[in-house]
């Protein structure tokens, strides 16, 4: 039986091609490179702290360079390497990476997607990015470098690196019975919306939250207030797009939030919260009383994507055996 197995920030992951797929996905910020070459993948998470402004290329060229070698990939001249990255604003990680591949006689096929998955389809290894009809595959039944087969070798890109978040639900009992709901925060990395509303908090313009600087955000608690909120809004909406913008509205949208998403949802409802609701008396209890809907809005998506990964699994069985 094949294993799914997801890859953190700051991983490289190798694992035999016929027993394996590998995934990752939260790249906002972020690059996954992908590698298919003889009877093995690869799949590496580059993380944001790889930036421009942080002047540290080299090291992170030091340690690709180091996990390439380690990999014992059969590499040939021409060996296809695939680039994935979800924000169009932010080339500078996924053009470093990209000459870097060039540089070792890869042939570079790039695109824009939240994630992707290696590993063989049909008969034939091959790439596939993350989308609404395969997100479930991104939440449920997946292993991570913690607990994959020894097998799956791991190499650190960094003092960063660490294993993606456990799988919301790794069998369909435990979708029976889900565990207590933790009384946490959103900001809290135990949250289940913890990286989505990571996300919202990084989009929303820090003007708007009286921050001088993006870094300021997560201790405001104006900022945390709306992105807990926009969290909300964004799961009530199914998530799962990719969350293209945040900005104040215009004209008679003036004083609002709004979320927009790449694609557009389909519901074609706005995604919106106040700008008052943050730092309105009424409202003291709004970071807590989201964070609690989230979880619920978390485990009720987690459902419905477990029995649509379950219907995909019985036709896939089906076909096979027709």
């Amino acid at each position: 039986m094949t294993q799914r197995v997801k890859v953190g920030a700051d991983e490289w992951l190798v694992a035999d091609a016929s027993k394996t797929t590998l995934m990752t996905d939260g790249l906002s910020g972020c690059v996954a490179i992908g590698i298919a070459a003889g009877d093995k993948i690869a799949l590496a998470h580059v993380y944001s702290e790889c930036s421009q402004k942080n002047d540290n290329w080299a090291s992170y060229e030091a340690a690709l360079d180091k996990a390439l070698a380690d990999s014992s990939l059969a590499v040939a001249k021409g060996t296809p390497a695939h680039v994935v990255y979800s924000d169009p604003s932010d080339k500078w990680l996924a053009g470093h990476i990209a000459d870097w591949l060039k540089d070792k006689g890869f042939e570079v096929k790039a695109q824009m997607a939240p994630g992707c998955a290696i590993g063989a389809v049909d008969g034939a290894v091959a790439l596939r990015p993350k989308n609404e009809s395969n997100r479930a595959e991104f939440l449920n039944g997946y292993k991570t470098s913690a607990d994959a087969d020894a097998a799956v070798t791991r190499t650190a890109l960094s003092e960063h690196a660490r294993s993606a978040q456990p799988a919301t639900v790794v069998a369909r009992e435990e979708f029976k019975a889900p565990p207590q709901a933790l009384d946490v925060r959103m900001s809290d990395s135990r949250h289940p919306a913890h990286g989505v509303y990571n996300e919202i908090l990084g989009k929303i313009p820090k003007e708007l939250v009286n921050c001088e600087t993006d870094q300021e955000k997560p201790l405001a608690s104006e900022a945390r207030q709306l992105a807990s909120a926009m969290t909300v809004e964004y799961l009530k909406h199914g998530g799962g797009a990719r969350i293209d913008k945040i900005a104040e509205g215009v004209g008679k949208g003036e004083g609002t939030l709004f979320l927009a998403t790449d694609p557009p949802i389909a519901s074609g409802h706005a995604m919106a919260v106040p700008l008052a609701k943050a730092d309105n008396e009424v409202y003291p209890q709004l970071e807590r009383d989201s964070a609690r809907e989230a979880q619920v809005l978390c485990r009720d998506q987690a459902a419905k994507d477990a029995q649509t990964a379950e219907q995909q699994r019985v036709q896939r069985t089906a076909a096979t055996l027709n």
